[in-house]
């Protein structure tokens, strides 16, 4: 199993927390309080790296939506925006280990893949051979992202990254709650698909 040192030195680097804060800040453009940020993206990615080494949790209010395309209710935790750009930062310094070994067909929440992609690649299989492309299987976890413990979860990573600084910061970042990844937050660049991947 390949393990991965030196990550951290990635995620602090200022082209990594110039795409996080460009990132978050395109995602959250109508966001009036984001304004001084939005004015000058330089100076969230000079304080990018001070809310990086001092990273906590923020105390968060769980909320409940209605998710219109499965038609259910949602309890989700929404970040701020600090959390955010510290887990773009994350999540960029982590693409190798997320992406090393995935299955070629995984499509959901990977850059340049998704939905579109993974539908264009179906129509292919259906026309190259329609005679034998009959079934299609959809399914899901039921609250698959809840109910991750996060002792194994954390033991999961330490094996694969030896960078104690990332895996420290990984790890609050997890512990937003005491059980599981909560929907809405730590959701930067598939930061929940890749994690439980990793």
């Amino acid at each position: 199993m390949k393990s991965y040192n030196h990550l951290y030195e990635t995620a602090i680097s200022e082209e990594t927390r110039r795409k996080a804060v460009h990132k978050v800040i395109l995602g959250r453009k109508k966001k009036a309080k984001l304004k001084r940020y939005i004015e000058d993206e330089d100076k969230a990615v000079k304080d990018a790296l001070r809310w990086i080494g001092e990273y906590e949790n923020e105390y968060h209010t769980p909320r409940m939506i209605y998710d219109g395309f499965r038609r259910k209710q949602r309890t989700i935790i929404v970040p701020t925006f600090k959390e955010l750009v510290v887990q773009h930062c994350v999540v960029e310094a982590m693409k190798p280990v997320f992406l090393k070994g995935m299955y070629e067909h995984s499509y959901a929440s990977i850059p340049g893949r998704g939905a579109h992609l993974a539908k264009k690649v179906i129509e292919k299989w259906i026309r190259k051979d329609a005679k034998n492309c009959k079934y299609v299987m959809k399914l899901d976890i039921r609250h698959f992202f809840e109910s991750i413990p996060h002792d194994r979860l954390k033991e999961k990573i330490r094996k694969k990254i030896h960078d104690k600084r990332l895996t420290d910061l990984v790890e609050k970042i997890i512990d937003v709650t005491d059980r599981g990844l909560p929907l809405g937050f730590s959701r930067a660049n598939g930061f929940q698909t890749g994690i439980c991947r990793a």
